[in-house]
């Protein structure tokens, strides 16, 4: 380490390094319960008792906990994959009732990602437009985060520019993820009672 530059050294320190990840969760964890305070409220405002209780219950508990912790990176990683496997999962069944068919169809989509079903799911009525705009929004940003791709996030987060990955995932971990996860309740109970 000694051919390093001295701030760059102290970077490097492992056990400076530790103590940082450490003080980091801390703080995560110290805000989790007002997180789950607004997510709350805003699920109290939104939702009344039936579909959208089942869904979290049964889907998202494990989002939550992502959430609880302010890991925004996985949750919407995690959201993208729920609505896009839910999404995949159902489309057949709601095209046709034929298990024939269904077969078919299921061959169909196999592939397609949640852009392209939230459009099918628009054109047979279960989504709205609103809906896959959403989803088109999701899936940017989750494919900037899983490609640790910075134009793509800077583009997905209004046109910004990046130098670095982790100047762009810092400024995702910003973005208040509890619009995502509303909206997610409201496409999956769409899709569960369609």
């Amino acid at each position: 380490m000694t051919d390093l530059p001295d701030g760059m050294k102290s970077y490097l320190e492992l056990e400076r390094s530790l103590d940082e990840y450490a003080r980091a969760a801390n703080e995560a964890l110290g805000s989790g319960g007002a997180r789950f305070a607004l997510f709350k409220a805003a699920y109290k405002q939104q939702f009344s008792p039936g579909a959208a209780d089942a869904i979290v219950w049964a889907i998202l508990g494990d989002i939550l906990v992502l959430y609880y912790l302010g890991l925004t990176p996985s949750v919407i990683v995690e959201l993208h994959a729920t609505l896009e496997h839910y999404a995949r999962r159902d489309l057949p069944y709601l095209i046709t009732s034929k298990k024939e068919s269904c077969g078919v169809v299921k061959q169909l989509v196999e592939r397609r990602t949640l852009s392209e079903l939230s459009k099918m799911l628009v054109t047979i009525g279960v989504w709205s437009n609103e809906d896959s705009a959403f989803m088109s929004r999701l899936a940017k940003l989750r494919n900037g985060i899983a490609h640790n791709n910075e134009a793509s996030l800077g583009r997905a987060l209004g046109g910004q520019e990046y130098q670095h990955i982790n100047d762009a995932r810092l400024a995702v971990a910003e973005i208040d993820v509890l619009p995502y996860v509303m909206s997610t309740i409201v496409a999956l109970v769409k899709l569960a009672t369609a």
